[in-house]
């Protein structure tokens, strides 16, 4: 028995699904690179596996088989809301502060600061 009538044989394909759709953890991580730019790796998933974090999977005799559409809907389910282009902060004044002489220096001792007043 081949692979691909394995894996149907044992259920993993579901109805109007291609046994190509279903993937191992090395093609997993290359599918992500390859439809959404996202730099991952077999281990990563793997780790992400291991916390809960990550897409789907099933196993087949040991073997972690990741589902297309279980990857796809992991990755919607992470995509964040529209983000705003903000506007930018103020500038900050080139004056130091009046107790200060510069940005890094520590506050002005009595004697200096009535140096500087005079």
């Amino acid at each position: 028995m081949n692979q691909a009538s394995e894996i149907t044989s044992l259920g993993v394909a579901l109805p109007g699904e291609h046994v190509d759709d279903l993937l191992r953890r090395p093609e997993a991580a290359e599918y992500l690179r390859r439809r959404y730019a996202i730099g991952t790796t077999a281990e990563n998933l793997s780790a992400m596996a291991g916390r809960g974090n990550g897409p789907a999977y099933r196993k087949i005799m040991g073997t972690c088989i990741y589902r297309r559409g279980d990857i796809d809907a992991w990755i919607i389910a992470k995509i964040s809301a529209p983000i705003e282009r903000r506007a930018p902060k103020a500038s900050r004044s080139a004056e130091p502060a009046p107790n200060t002489v510069g940005h890094l220096s520590a506050p002005l001792s009595e004697r200096e600061r009535a140096a500087n007043a005079a």
